[in-house]
């Protein structure tokens, strides 16, 4: 009994907290953190789970329609990671865990839920305070004792809705008074993401709906009209958020992938890799590849999308056409039930009082359906199968061991199991956690311009987490940092030769970590030439290093204009112009109102002595740029000398902005605009292997 009771409120305290939970500690600070809350709490309900069968020296589960199912699919999905997936720690900790635990929570937290509707007595008790000050309001007064889990569980969900609700309005008319991290980003949300605040909204309107009908057929006279006043303040502050946030959510350009892009990526992938598609986790990189060249027609063309724009297509991309196989036959299970019980509603309306959970079950599956994935839409869908699928309990099956007089050695073999399973889930996510506070750690010290500390923090998250590319990538750039800030010295000694040495050779080798990690990603690739572009002062070979690089960049991301403008910077500056021409006119065929590539195909051809074609160039950057910004006054002035033969020696071609506007006054920057091209004061005698 008091395993049920602690079980019912570490998944009710899970249900209210995981939407809002974020923390500042990490550079992640919401999926992580979530993560951890998830792991922790699915961790607490197994021993729970695990203790009790021990006690009762009996086994027994209540198995839904979709377990089976569930378990296939998460082993198409370790199978397809472990053929197909590229960064594997890191996509089994960003996708599959995630799944992995909110499955296991779906099990238990549907074995507690039948266990306490098939007991005869009272699991929760009439005086639980959550059910007690509902019905004190005359909110679902008459809730049979069967129902009472379910209902607490609802109210801490409707509990966690309202507060995500309340911050919408707080951020929207009050954002003077909040803290900056909440006023100064327009789409920040404690839930992570747009689309899984808007999710946990509406899913509290569907139920305050239901509790309002409820109240309405149920309540007595005299505190119905104490209830309903509430509900209704409730479900108006819930429809004010959902009005506040859904253009949000329209307009960023990170809440969802093109529905079109989707489609043709998770095609596209199909192709390549028909059974068990790219692998979790990797659909960024599928993305790159795959991205159709019209997707450079708007102003987020340069943004890579992590996650397909709905579940259906992103498990196709990710894990081909078994893992489809596996979730058609799962939704075929799943919503069997859930529609004739529906069906039994409209005829008999009388039923949604009195079982409205597989109604919301059903509304939070197709919900889910139209939404990128995420740990807050999954959870939130778990814990409502959980709710809806128990009360059908009458579907269930039942998994039922003796322990008392056989199997006696079950229970020590559960226990392994257990604390095995339990150790191993938190030293995954506690080592990982470690390794984001160390990178925030060193994001933090590098602002306050303390390289070292930065480095000695990278180092840290390094040692925690080996298979993060990211973090060898900033620990190359960082290494890059300290090396420039010590050629800056006027007199080097031997001992700081070497030292710059090291770093330079450093650089080098954990870029290459990060694209040994990540093989397939084209950033990794990118970064790695940015190192070589840094170096190439210093070292010759470097130059061909840095192109062979960015052409392998190109390849995992060929529909990049951005690469192809990066390319041909780089040719310019080295004096290999007619190879700079083809790559900004590559730039330009993939987006054709790319202003920075049109410029810089005006210098490379004006040093080429192709004056007529220069000028066609620049006439087109004013056609793109604004008449009353710096950069229109620039090329004008460009191009009148052109056209009056006062030619000028050729500018350095000029880099792009993040957002793809023309920035003609600011040089090339480096991996991080902070760092300047490396250029040791004498010659180091430095032996360096690309």
């Amino acid at each position: 009994m008091k395993a049920t009771k602690l079980s019912l409120s570490i998944s009710s305290i899970a249900t209210l907290t995981l939407p809002l939970f974020f923390l500042n500690f990490t550079a992640n600070q919401f999926e992580l953190n979530k993560l951890v809350l998830l792991a922790l709490a699915t961790s607490a309900l197994l021993v729970l789970f695990v203790a009790k069968t021990i006690w009762e020296k009996r086994l027994k589960l209540s198995v839904s329609p979709i377990h089976i199912p569930l378990l296939i699919f998460i082993a198409v999905e370790l199978l397809s990671l472990q053929i197909a997936g590229a960064n594997k720690f890191t996509s089994f900790v960003s996708e599959t865990l995630p799944f992995i635990l909110c499955t296991f929570l779906f099990f238990l937290l549907y074995d507690l839920l039948v266990t306490v509707r098939r007991r005869s007595q009272d699991a929760i008790p009439a005086s639980d305070p959550t059910i007690e000050a509902l019905e004190s309001l005359g909110i679902a007064t008459h809730v049979a004792n069967k129902d009472r889990a379910g209902l607490k569980i609802e109210n801490f969900f409707i509990l966690s809705s309202t507060i995500l609700s309340t911050f919408t309005l707080a951020q929207y008319f009050f954002a003077d008074g909040l803290p900056a991290q909440f006023s100064l980003n327009n789409n920040f949300s404690p839930a992570g993401t747009l689309t899984g605040h808007l999710l946990v909204v509406l899913l509290g309107i569907s139920l305050l709906g239901l509790l309002i009908a409820k109240t309405i057929k149920d309540s007595q006279s005299v505190k119905k009209y104490i209830g309903l006043p509430l509900l209704g303040l409730l479900i108006a502050l819930h429809v004010t958020s959902v009005v506040l946030i859904t253009p949000k959510v329209t307009q960023s350009p990170l809440s969802f992938t093109p529905v079109k892009a989707s489609w043709v990526v998770a095609l596209e992938s199909i192709k390549r890799s028909p059974f068990l598609g790219s692998g979790p986790g990797s659909y960024l990189n599928t993305y790159s590849l795959f991205r159709p060249l019209w997707t450079n027609d708007n102003k987020y063309w340069n943004v890579r999308f992590a996650a397909a724009s709905n579940t259906l297509l992103h498990t196709v991309t990710t894990t081909g056409l078994v893992g489809l196989l596996i979730y058609v036959i799962l939704l075929i299970r799943l919503l069997r039930p859930l529609l004739n019980h529906l069906g039994q509603v409209r005829t008999n309306p009388q039923i949604l009082l009195n079982e409205h959970l597989p109604i919301l079950a059903l509304i939070a599956t197709i919900f889910c359906f139209f939404i990128p994935i995420g740990i807050v839409p999954t959870f939130c869908l778990f814990v409502f199968l959980a709710l809806g699928l128990s009360s059908l309990h009458d579907r269930s099956k039942s998994l039922d061991i003796d322990l008392s007089q056989k199997f006696t050695q079950l229970p020590a073999v559960l226990i392994g199991i257990t604390f095995a399973g339990v150790a191993l889930i938190l030293y995954v996510v506690g080592r990982t956690y470690a390794a984001e506070i160390e990178f925030r750690n060193a994001s933090i010290a590098l602002s306050q311009n303390r390289g070292l500390d930065s480095y000695n923090h990278l180092k840290s998250a390094i040692k925690y987490n080996p298979d993060s590319d990211a973090n060898h990538t900033a620990i190359a750039t960082t290494s890059l940092l300290l090396a420039d800030a010590l050629a800056k010295k006027p007199d080097l000694s031997d001992k700081e030769r070497q030292t710059f040495t090291q770093l330079i050779q450093q650089a080098i080798s954990e870029a290459k970590k990060a694209r040994d990690i990540n093989p397939r990603s084209s950033k990794s690739w990118e970064s790695l030439a940015q190192i070589y572009i840094q170096i190439t002062p210093i070292i010759k070979q470097a130059a061909d290093w840095a192109l062979t690089s960015l052409n392998q960049a190109i390849v995992y991301d060929p529909a990049n204009p951005a690469l192809y403008f990066e390319l041909g910077t780089f040719y310019a500056n080295i004096g290999r112009l007619p190879n700079a021409q083809q790559a900004f006119t590559n730039a330009i065929l993939l987006k054709e109102d790319y202003a920075n590539a049109y410029y810089n195909l005006a210098e490379v051809l004006s040093a080429q002595k192709l004056d007529k074609e220069a000028q066609a160039a620049l006439e087109k950057v004013l056609e793109l740029v604004d008449k009353n910004t710096s950069d229109y006054t620039t090329a004008k002035a460009k191009l009148d000398s052109l056209k009056s033969k006062n030619k000028p020696v050729i500018d350095r071609p000029k880099e792009a902005s993040q957002s793809g506007e023309l920035r003609i006054e600011k040089p090339i920057p480096t991996p991080n605009p902070s760092s300047p091209t490396i250029k040791v004061p004498e010659p180091t005698g430095a032996q360096l292997s690309p």
